[in-house]
C-alpha cells in the first residue's frame, strides 16, 4: 500500500522550501481522486502548522446531480474542518464543440479567478490521466509541448499549480481510498463513450494494457522526456527572442526573417506564451509565417484565433488579446474633474500644471466630449504653422492603423482641443502665465 500522505508531504515540503508556498487550494470535485488528495493534504497539514488549506468545488450545472455533489463536498470539508468555496459556472454548449473542453475551460477560468497570489492549486490528476492526455495530444498531432502533457508543478494565475498524485496509478489511489474508507460521488458522464477521453479509457487503453501492462508508466515517462525536450526548446527560444524583441509587445519582422524558419516558429510560440496568450495551432503558426511575417512592409495583415490576434505594421509583429468592438460615431461626455475609463481607449485623467496643458475654460466646461476619428480631421499645434492632417501625426508616432480609430480625441464646443496626451491644439493651450490642465492617457493596449 502506497503511503499517500508521505507522497503529498514530499511535494509540499519541496514547494515550501523552494517557493515559500504555505497556502494550498485543493480542486475538489467530490470524485475519488480529488477526495483522496483532499484527505491526504489534510493529514499532511497537521504536521505543517504554517500551512493554510482550503478547497474549491466548481459546480458546472451540467448534471441533474450537480447540487447533490456540491452538498457532498461541503459536508466532507465540514468534517475535515477545511474551508470550501463552491463556485457555480455556466457552460455554454455550442454545436460541434466538446462539452469536456468547455467544462474544463470554465473550470480553470474559475480557478484563475479565485486563486490568491502565491497560493498553490492542487489537482488530482494521476499517472493514468497523464497517459490518456499524451494519447489525446498525439492523436491531435501535437508537438513536444503538447506531448509533455501535465507538469507536476508550474506557475498558474499569479500562483502555482501542482499535481501530487501524478506518479500514482488509478489502482493505487483506489486501494488507498478503500483502506481509508472514503466516500465519493460517481459522475455517470465518465462512462459516456462519446467523449474522447472516456473512449480511450474504457475501450482502447484496456486492450493496450493486455499486451503492455506497464503502459501508463512508460507513456508517462515519454511525457516527461517530451517535457525535458520542450524545456530545452524554451531556453533556446528565450535566448533567440532577445535578438528580435523590440519591446514586450512586438518583435522585429526583419530580424525574424533572418532566422531559420523552425527556430522562427519556436520563438514566436514562446513569445505568445510569455504574453499569456493562447497559442496557435500548427496551421495557425504557418499562417502567421506566410500571411503576416512574409507579407509586404506596407500590408497590415491579421491572423486571429480565440483569445489572440497577431498583426503587423511596418517592421513590427504584434500579439494581443482581441480588440473590443466599438463604433466610430460614439461620443462620450467627460467632466475634467474626474478621470474616465473605457475598454475602447483606456483611461483619461488630468492634473493641474501652470503654463502647460489645456486652458481652464475647457476644463471647467460641461461641453467636453471624447470622440473618435472619422477621417479627414486636422489640427493646429502651433499658430503660425497652420493646420495639418491628423493622419500625419499618427504616421509620425507609428501608431498602427487598427488603433488609430481608438485614440481619444477631446472636443470642446465641437472644436478639437487635444489628441489624447500627444497634442494640445494651439487655440486651447494654456500660456506660460496660466494654470493649465495636463491630460494623462493610459491606453487600453500596449503598442
Amino acid at each position: 500500500m502506497v503511503d499517500l500522505p508521505e507522497q503529498v508531504s514530499k511535494l509540499v515540503q519541496r514547494l515550501h522550501n523552494t517557493n515559500k508556498v504555505v497556502e494550498f487550494c485543493v480542486a475538489y470535485s467530490g470524485g475519488m481522486d480529488s477526495h483522496v488528495l483532499l484527505q491526504s493534504i489534510s493529514v499532511v497539514s497537521l504536521h505543517f502548522p504554517l500551512i493554510k488549506l482550503r478547497a474549491v468545488h466548481i459546480n458546472h450545472g451540467l448534471s441533474s446531480d450537480a447540487n447533490i455533489w456540491a452538498k457532498h463536498c461541503a459536508d466532507i470539508c465540514r468534517k475535515l474542518a477545511i474551508e470550501i468555496n463552491i463556485i457555480s459556472v455556466k457552460v455554454h454548449l455550442k454545436s460541434g464543440e466538446s462539452p469536456e473542453a468547455l467544462a474544463r475551460e470554465a473550470r480553470y477560468g474559475a480557478f484563475r479567478s479565485i486563486l490568491r497570489a502565491h497560493e498553490c492549486l492542487l489537482t488530482a490528476q494521476h499517472q493514468d490521466d497523464q497517459a490518456e492526455t499524451l494519447l489525446l495530444q498525439l492523436l491531435r498531432g501535437s508537438g513536444p509541448q503538447g506531448l509533455a502533457s501535465m507538469p507536476e508543478f508550474a506557475p498558474f494565475a499569479g500562483g502555482y499549480i501542482a499535481r501530487p498524485l501524478l506518479t500514482l496509478t488509478r489502482e493505487q489511489i483506489f486501494e488507498y481510498a478503500q483502506e481509508q474508507n472514503l466516500s465519493w460521488v460517481e459522475d455517470a458522464s465518465n462512462k459516456e463513450l462519446s467523449y474522447s477521453r472516456n473512449y480511450l479509457r474504457h475501450e482502447v487503453i484496456p486492450l493496450i494494457k493486455k499486451r503492455w501492462p506497464a503502459f501508463s508508466k512508460t507513456v508517462s515517462r515519454s511525457a516527461q522526456l517530451c517535457a525535458e525536450a520542450q524545456h530545452i526548446i524554451e531556453i533556446d527560444s528565450h535566448a533567440g527572442m532577445q535578438d528580435v524583441l523590440l519591446d514586450k509587445q512586438t518583435l522585429s519582422v526583419s530580424a525574424l526573417n533572418a532566422i531559420d524558419e523552425i527556430k522562427r516558429k519556436n520563438i514566436v510560440r514562446y513569445w505568445i506564451k510569455e504574453l499569456r496568450l493562447p497559442g496557435p495551432t500548427q496551421a495557425g503558426m504557418q499562417q502567421i509565417i506566410n500571411s503576416v511575417i512574409n507579407a509586404s512592409r506596407t500590408a497590415t495583415p491579421l491572423v486571429a484565433w480565440p483569445g489572440c490576434e497577431i498583426r503587423r505594421y511596418q517592421d513590427r509583429l504584434y500579439a494581443m488579446p482581441p480588440l473590443k468592438k466599438h463604433t466610430a460615431d460614439l461620443e462620450i461626455s467627460w467632466d475634467f474633474n474626474s478621470s474616465i475609463q473605457s475598454p475602447i481607449f483606456g483611461k483619461l485623467s488630468v492634473k493641474s500644471l501652470k503654463g502647460n496643458g489645456v486652458k481652464n475654460i475647457v476644463a471647467q466646461s460641461e461641453n467636453v466630449k471624447i470622440v473618435f476619428r472619422q477621417g479627414g480631421e486636422t489640427y493646429c499645434e502651433y499658430e503660425k504653422v497652420g493646420t495639418r492632417p491628423l493622419k500625419k501625426l499618427f504616421q509620425e508616432l507609428a501608431i498602427p492603423p487598427w488603433l488609430r480609430g481608438r485614440i481619444p480625441l477631446i472636443y470642446f464646443d465641437n472644436h478639437l482641443v487635444a489628441i489624447a496626451d500627444f497634442v494640445v491644439c494651439s487655440k486651447y493651450k494654456a500660456n506660460s502665465q496660466e494654470l493649465g490642465f495636463e491630460i494623462i492617457w493610459e491606453p487600453a493596449w500596449s503598442y
